[in-house]
């Protein structure tokens, strides 16, 4: 496997599930630990996660490989230059400063929106895109029928993330290092995502060579049958009409 399309789904999956419980430690002193700061958070980490989805299937069926590696170039770019501002005018990137805070009275819906939209909106929609493009052009430029070794890594660095975080970073760490080495990790993303887009838009210069040694190989991944299909959707109905517990 390509040590850049390692390093970008690895910390992808890895800085998408690291900043979810990292930012949620920064504002619940502020809101509080309600079940609408919550369900807030929740669905701002959802909505970004199906557009992150979106941009990245709008990027590979609509547009040419050329124009999607620069167009997701200057996405990137955008994002580093967001991290860099906070950078610079919070104390650390994804900790506000104290005139962030809300006042009291204040509906804290629209404060929370404008925190996590601050200080991760745009960099956690590029994260959400990541699998799904470096597995299509990973598949595009090497003709590998079977890219899911990809998925394969994007779940061990989701994986990292939640046990190190729990065990590791949040004993170990305050939240302004915690911010600060989450921000180099997102700067070592961007460089590795970087130079696949800048890649992508070129010609797939391998992906003859590699079908041609193995030329066995379908496409289609396994089960993808219309005979499996129909055995998958009809197989748990028949175990749970002889279960006896309904």
């Amino acid at each position: 496997m390509p040590i850049y399309y390692t390093l970008s789904v690895l910390l992808s999956a890895f800085l998408l599930f690291q900043v979810q419980p990292l930012i949620g430690k920064v504002i619940l002193p502020w809101f509080g630990g309600t079940p609408m700061v919550w369900s807030t958070v929740l669905l701002f980490f959802q909505t970004l996660l199906t557009a992150g989805y979106a941009y990245a299937t709008w990027l590979v069926t609509k547009l040419r490989p050329k124009m999607q590696g620069r167009i997701h170039l200057g996405a990137l770019a955008v994002s580093l230059g967001l991290v860099a501002l906070t950078a610079f005018s919070w104390p650390s990137p994804l900790t506000p400063d104290p005139s962030w805070r809300p006042t009291l009275g204040a509906a804290p819906i629209p404060g929370i929106l404008r925190i996590l939209a601050a200080a991760v909106g745009v960099p956690y929609l590029i994260l959400s895109a990541n699998s799904t493009l470096m597995q299509t052009w990973f598949f595009r430029q090497h003709g590998d029928p079977l890219p899911y070794r990809l998925y394969a890594l994007s779940n061990v660095g989701s994986l990292l993330a939640l046990v190190s975080y729990p065990l590791v970073f949040e004993p170990l760490m305050t939240l302004r290092v915690q911010a600060d080495v989450w921000a180099v990790a997102y700067v070592l993303f961007a460089v590795a995502a970087g130079v696949l887009a800048w890649r992508a838009s070129g010609p797939p210069a391998d992906i003859k060579a590699s079908r041609q040694e193995s030329p066995a190989v379908s496409q289609r991944p396994p089960g993808s049958s219309m005979r499996s299909g129909l055995g998958w959707l009809l197989w748990p109905h028949l175990f749970w009409c002889r279960s006896p517990i309904k």
